[in-house]
């Protein structure tokens, strides 16, 4: 699910979703992606500290993204990427680090 940053320079400063909808997602082990809807190079990761502190405040510990089609997260507090979250044990962690080191291996071929 996306986090959308934006909403915190808007009258009412509230991501999408809000905080309540975040604490329901994290129970349910809903992975998070933050994304600004940048239609601008300056907005690229606009807000995302806040939006960090936002998901830390509720619980989560990493934030999900996509690199060359592998989904990977990355602590929240240590910045650490890992093919595997602690937050998502059911996730095919060591599979997905494979196929990311093939298609890497591929591209600097």
């Amino acid at each position: 699910m996306e986090l959308n940053t934006p909403g915190f320079d808007n009258v009412v400063a509230e991501m999408s979703p809000g905080l309540s909808i975040l604490e329901e997602m994290r129970q349910r082990r809903i992975p998070v992606v933050i994304g600004a809807d940048a239609h601008d190079p300056p907005r690229v990761a606009v807000n995302s500290e806040d939006a960090l502190d936002a998901l830390n405040s509720v619980g989560y510990t990493e934030v999900s993204l996509f690199l060359n089609g592998v989904s990977l997260y990355i602590s929240i507090d240590h910045g650490t990427t890992t093919a595997c979250g602690a937050d998502y044990p059911d996730r095919r962690g060591p599979a997905a680090a494979s196929r990311l080191e093939d298609r890497t291996a591929k591209q600097s071929a």
